[in-house]
């Protein structure tokens, strides 16, 4: 069984490093973490030390991101998923940024895919760049600043 990971990643110095949920702020009790980016407030669920294949601090193939920015709401889980994956709040130009960078380690989908969401619409930002969804370059386009290193590899 392909184990999905969701490590989260934040470039802030107030980040709490070693937790799967790393922003700005963070609450963590359990298999859950809160925290804020921008205005939003975003819930990850599903959050385990270890999993199965070794991976520590990960959100398991059945949790979830939530990020919530007043009556709205987008939730990023299962389905929307792959092999490894990675998000960072960033400050841009634009305003805080939401990037979670999807890659798929196998041959039936695209090598990496970004979402790049406006916490305080809740919304996807980028566009997707041909069947291969959003490239890293599509990305540094919708942020207008360039990806941070463990999120572009």
């Amino acid at each position: 069984m392909r184990t999905l990971l969701l490590t989260l990643l934040a470039v802030s110095a107030s980040a709490n490093a070693g937790n799967a949920l790393q922003l700005p702020t963070l609450e963590v009790s359990g298999s859950q973490a809160s925290g804020t980016c921008g205005p939003a407030r975003i819930h990850g669920s599903g959050l385990v030390q270890d999993d199965a294949s070794g991976h520590s601090n990960v959100i398991t193939p059945h949790g979830e991101i939530r990020v919530i920015s007043g009556s709205k709401q987008l939730v990023i889980g299962e389905g929307d998923l792959q092999d490894r994956n990675m998000a960072a709040c960033l400050s841009t130009p634009k305003g805080p940024r939401l990037v979670v960078a999807i890659f798929c380690d196998g041959r039936s989908c695209p090598p990496a895919d970004y979402w790049v969401i406006d916490p305080a619409k809740a919304i996807v930002v980028s566009e997707p760049a041909g069947l291969d969804g959003c490239s890293l370059v599509c990305a540094e386009e919708a942020l207008g600043v360039k990806v941070p290193e463990p999120l572009a590899n």
